[in-house]
C-alpha cells in the first residue's frame, strides 16, 4: 500500500529508489553511463554513512558528479530530519530511521 505510493511519488519526481548495496552500485554505474543531462548531478540519500561513502566512491569511479545541496534544501531537510543528519550530500538520515523518515 503506502510503499507503492512512495515508489510512485519518487518515480514521478525523477528519483531512482534502490534497496541494497548491489542494486545501488548497479544503479550508479548504469546512470553514470547515460549521456550527460543539463543537470546530471546526483543526490544520494541513505540511512547509513558507510553506504553513502561507498555510493559516492562508485559514483566518482563512474565519472558521475555529486550534487551540492542548496541552502533551501538543507532547511527543508532540517525541518523533518533529526539534528544529527549529515547536512550534506550524501544525505544520511541516520540508521534508526523509521519508514516515515
Amino acid at each position: 500500500g503506502a510503499d507503492r505510493v512512495v515508489d510512485a511519488a519518487l518515480r514521478r519526481a525523477g528519483i531512482l529508489r534502490v534497496e541494497g548495496l548491489a542494486e545501488l552500485f548497479d544503479a550508479v554505474e548504469t546512470t553514470a553511463r547515460f549521456a550527460p543531462l543539463e543537470r546530471a548531478r546526483v543526490g544520494i540519500v541513505t540511512n547509513g554513512g558507510g553506504a553513502g561513502v561507498l555510493a559516492v566512491d562508485q559514483l566518482i569511479d563512474c565519472n558521475g558528479e555529486l550534487a551540492e545541496l542548496a541552502p533551501g534544501t538543507i532547511a527543508r531537510l532540517d525541518a523533518v530530519l533529526p539534528a544529527t543528519w549529515s547536512h550534506a550530500n550524501p544525505v544520511d538520515i541516520i540508521g534508526d530511521a523509521p519508514s516515515e523518515r
